[in-house]
C-alpha cells in the first residue's frame, strides 16, 4: 500500500514540475513571447504569423480611421490596456517617452479593452497621451487573438511582419530595445 502511495506522490511531483518549466519556458508570466512558440504551445496569436493583420484604426480623437498597412515603412507597436491596469497605467509613460523619441520611425496604437469609450476619452485627456488609441473591435480580436492578460503588446517591423508578442508589463530600457528592433 505504502508503495502505491510513494508512485503516486512521485508522479504527481514530477508532473507538477513539467507544468512548472513549461509555464517558464513559453513565457507565460509576462515574458517576451515568440510567436512561433506560442502557436505551438496553443496560446491565442495572430491568424498569420508572418504579416501584420491589416485591421482599420479608428482613433478615439479626431484623426481620421486608417488601415494598420498604410504605416507599412514605419515600425509599429500595438499595445492592448486598460484603465483599470495598473501595469498599464506604469507602462504608458514608457511608450510616450518612446513614441517621441521615435517618432517618424515607430507608431504606437493603443487598444483598450474598457468597456465604455467615454471613460477611455476622459482617462486620455486627463493622461495626455499623444499616440493614437482606440477601442477594442471584433475585428482586432479576431486578427490578434483573445488577449487574455492586459498589458499585451505586438511588435510589427516595418515591411509589416509581426515580430513579437509581449505580455506583461515592461520597463523603458525594454521598450526602448523594442522600438529599436521595429525602427529598423
Amino acid at each position: 500500500m505504502k508503495s502505491k502511495k510513494w508512485v503516486r506522490i512521485l508522479t504527481l511531483v514530477f508532473l507538477t514540475s513539467l507544468l512548472v518549466v513549461g509555464v517558464f519556458k513559453l513565457g507565460f508570466l509576462g515574458q517576451k513571447v515568440d510567436l512561433e512558440t506560442a502557436a505551438i504551445a496553443g496560446k491565442n496569436t495572430p491568424q498569420n504569423l508572418g504579416q501584420a493583420p491589416d485591421i482599420l484604426v479608428t482613433p478615439l480623437d479626431s484623426r481620421e480611421p486608417f488601415k494598420l498597412s498604410s504605416l507599412k515603412g514605419k515600425g509599429v507597436i500595438i499595445n492592448f490596456w486598460a484603465t483599470w491596469c495598473p501595469p498599464c497605467k506604469l507602462e504608458m509613460p514608457h511608450l510616450v517617452a518612446m513614441s517621441k523619441k521615435y517618432s517618424g520611425k515607430v507608431v504606437v496604437v493603443g487598444i483598450s479593452v474598457d468597456d465604455e469609450a467615454d471613460e477611455v476619452k476622459a482617462f486620455l485627456k486627463k493622461q495626455r497621451i499623444p499616440y493614437v488609441v482606440m477601442m477594442n473591435t471584433d475585428e482586432a480580436i479576431r486578427y490578434f487573438g483573445n488577449v487574455s492578460a492586459v498589458p499585451t503588446t505586438f511588435a510589427i517591423n516595418k515591411d509589416g511582419k509581426l515580430l513579437q508578442r509581449i505580455e506583461g508589463y515592461k520597463d523603458e530600457a525594454f521598450f526602448d530595445s523594442l522600438f529599436e528592433e521595429v525602427s529598423r
